[in-house]
């Protein structure tokens, strides 16, 4: 019993080592290639590296902010909108889980939209507010999340945008709010 015990133990061990060593090699490789001015081949070994611990990335949205536009990316000066006037949010998704479905790889997002007041009040609740399911002949990691939000008919005042972002390939979850004012007319 302790000779399969210590076996497996050190299987398991082995195992951690071949993981560390695949990313560890692959950006070796990546390194050589590109020392000897073979960038492509530099490139596909550093994505393989990626794509090696990707599983292990916890789901993380990098650096949401309100932006004037989704042609330029300019942030927006302030957080102040009039009632009604599209709310536009741009940020990275990392994280999520890439499915391989026969040929393609998937990637399946959910978001959820809350809007509380400043008293803490939520005013709105929805999940499933927004779905992105993705397909791609590639395993993609490179996720922009784009989100146009807009509140009508609410009185001027502070307000609280929370984003829950749903993987539902793996079941993980992250959010991030945005706090905005609505002016007075």
């Amino acid at each position: 019993m302790i000779k399969k015990l210590s076996v497996f133990l050190l299987a398991l061990i082995l195992c951690g080592l071949v993981y560390a060593a695949g990313f560890n090699s692959l950006v070796d490789e990546a390194r050589n290639a590109y020392s000897r001015g073979n960038i492509i081949k530099a490139l596909e070994k550093l994505k393989a590296a990626t794509l090696d611990i990707w599983e292990d990335v916890p789901l993380t949205v990098i650096n949401p902010r309100l932006v004037a536009d989704f042609k330029n990316y300019s942030s927006k000066p302030t957080n102040i909108y009039d009632s009604g006037e599209k709310i536009l949010i741009s940020s990275q998704l990392f994280g999520y889980r890439i499915k391989k479905e026969g040929e393609v790889y998937a990637i399946d997002i959910s978001v959820d939209l809350y809007i509380s007041d400043a008293k803490g009040n939520v005013l709105f609740g929805k999940e499933g507010f927004l779905k992105l399911p993705l397909k791609s002949p590639i395993a993609n990691t490179e996720f922009v999340l784009d989100l146009t939000y807009s509140l009508s008919g609410v009185p001027h005042g502070s307000y609280s945008l929370k984003t829950v972002v749903n993987d539902l390939n793996s079941g993980k979850k992250t959010e991030f709010v945005k706090e905005i004012k609505i002016r007075q007319k």
